[in-house]
């Protein structure tokens, strides 16, 4: 066994090499699957970054290419893959009664929040979890060397209607400051801070919910800022004519000046549907500007993470528009049933594919990637996983294991996937929470006990991570591709590599062209739809 550092009280994940071969074991799959399986065990800085390669330090984290791909670089220099773990509290998921099993397992094993959390700490380092993710209590770890995210919530969002605040009005845009502001003063100092997550989840274009943003904006007030933004952009778009809006939707307007009132539309013209994406831009891009402005001035140190995507209902038009003002993407993207992704894409706009490992995001966007959260469900938990009925459910927790550790590696090979957050710390309750949610998406039981086959495949995967810094004979890991995928080509081609117009290293959040991966022509290119007019 390789000697392994401490890093403030964490486990270094000074992982075995050859970590592969038993992992393999347990979880019941090919050894071969899950990678090499003697790749050397990068040495780590104290926040867990490779120091095997030192880069500039800045005191705080940074995002940057070297070597044609992307990387965290910790407060030290060194690279580091966020390997993160999402909702990571004393509580749980609190059921719809009102229960909280996991608070109970708490007083009863720890007897106290702070006792728990310093358990916590060398738990992490077993599993090669780096990265408190989103709907963490962070405060908990303060002084515990542990990374962390922060979780900002500024656009005001009612999940269930996608209605947000008026991204036009004053007093949104002061509130936002003074959100960022005050948490700047909290974090802006601390290195351990990787970065801010805006929000999470934003509704942009249509889908289960039967309003996009053009209906919400066109229902608002006359008299509030945003419909009058709106009003003046449908004039400017449609060359002040009136008619040829009319000819796009059906309302009870006969002018702009009656549309100024809060109006219900129906598309009726063939321009409706790029007149809803643009529109949806034009939002994202109000949001994304001025919530970038205020968290830059109140905490310059630290990075723009992003608003947290479903990725499988985002537009190109909203992820450009995020694109040009964050330092890192961040995408919620789970691995859907094939019945589900084919449903979901009919739901509304066309979206950014998710085939290839998130190829098209990367392609339209060039931003390095975070997925703030993916997880899998197994039956033999014996939990309901009934809700929602679109992800993944297997039948075992080797499974899932093996699920695990393929979803990190496809992720990594990519060369622009800085990191992976798993959803969550601990399992749903079997009576489900306030949305009936009801799932197996803990790495430990209600009881505090572990899945065995999931720690141990979470364990390997920093050392894949790390293995392109540690292994200059390195080759991409074994990837089944996550959800359906497009139809193959009906010629094979030569793998080539993906050129880069990059420099070979760049400074916190600039934007690059290309990942580190070599990819075969066959997967190369994912066509992203773009709406015109």
């Amino acid at each position: 066994m390789p000697s392994s550092k401490r890093f403030s009280g964490v486990i270094a994940v000074g992982l075995l090499a050859g970590a592969s071969i038993l992992v393999g074991q347990q979880i019941g799959v090919d050894a071969d699957a899950l990678g090499p399986t003697a790749a050397p065990t990068a040495a780590l800085d104290q926040y867990g970054g490779a120091s095997v390669l030192s880069l500039p330090a800045t005191g705080y984290f940074r995002v940057t290419q070297h070597d044609n791909r992307w990387w965290l670089v910790t407060p030290e220099g060194h690279p580091f893959y966020s390997a993160g773990l999402n909702h990571v509290d004393t509580v749980g998921t609190v059921d719809k009664n009102g229960n909280a099993a996991y608070a109970q397992t708490v007083a009863t094993k720890y007897g106290s929040s702070g006792a728990w959390a310093d358990a916590q700490v060398p738990r992490f380092g077993s599993w090669g979890i780096n990265t408190l993710g989103g709907w963490s209590d962070v405060g908990l770890f303060n002084g515990r060397g542990v990374a962390y995210t922060v979780i900002l919530n500024l656009a005001g969002q009612d999940f269930a209607t996608g209605k947000m605040s008026d991204f036009w009005s004053p007093a949104w845009v002061s509130g936002v400051q003074s959100t960022t502001a005050s948490v700047g003063t909290s974090h802006k100092d601390d290195p351990w801070l990787v970065g801010y997550f805006l929000d999470n989840e934003l509704h942009w274009a249509r889908d289960w919910r039967l309003w996009d943003q053009l209906d919400i904006y066109s229902q608002r007030d006359a008299s509030s800022a945003g419909k009058s933004y709106l009003v003046g952009w449908l004039k400017a778009r449609y060359g002040g004519d009136f008619a040829a809006f009319a000819a796009d939707f059906s309302s009870v307007a006969t002018d702009w000046a009656s549309f100024e009132a809060s109006t219900e539309i129906t598309d009726s013209g063939p321009g409706a549907a790029a007149t809803r994406a643009e529109w949806a831009g034009v939002v994202a891009e109000r949001y994304f500007s001025v919530a970038d402005a205020a968290l830059k001035s109140a905490d310059p140190n630290h990075l723009n993470l992003g608003a947290r995507f479903l990725t499988q209902l985002t537009t190109p038009e909203v992820a450009s528009a995020a694109a040009r003002h964050v330092d890192v993407l961040s995408v919620n993207w789970y691995d859907v049933k094939p019945e589900w992704a084919d449903a979901l894409s009919k739901l509304g706009p066309v979206q950014i594919p998710v085939a290839d490992t998130l190829r098209a995001w990367y392609d339209l966007t060039s931003k390095p990637m975070l997925v703030s959260e993916f997880g899998y469900r197994a039956m033999d938990s014996g939990l309901p996983n009934t809700w929602p009925p679109f992800q993944v459910v297997v039948d075992t927790q080797q499974t899932r294991a093996a699920k695990f550790v393929n979803y990190v590696d496809c992720a990594i090979n990519t060369g622009y996937v800085v990191g992976t957050h798993w959803f969550e710390m601990v399992d749903e309750p079997a009576a489900g929470r306030f949305d009936g949610e009801d799932d197996n998406w803990g790495m430990v039981t209600e009881g505090d006990v572990e899945y065995p086959e999931v720690t141990a495949a979470s364990a390997t995967l920093l050392d894949h991570a790390y293995a392109p810094l540690t292994d200059p004979s390195s080759v991409p890991f074994p990837c089944e591709p996550v959800g359906p995928q497009p139809p193959p080509p009906s010629t094979t081609t030569t793998a080539t590599p993906v050129p880069s117009t990059a420099a070979s290293s760049s400074t916190s959040g600039t934007g690059g062209s290309t990942g580190g991966a070599s990819r075969s022509a066959a997967s190369a290119a994912v066509a992203v739809p773009r709406f015109t007019g």
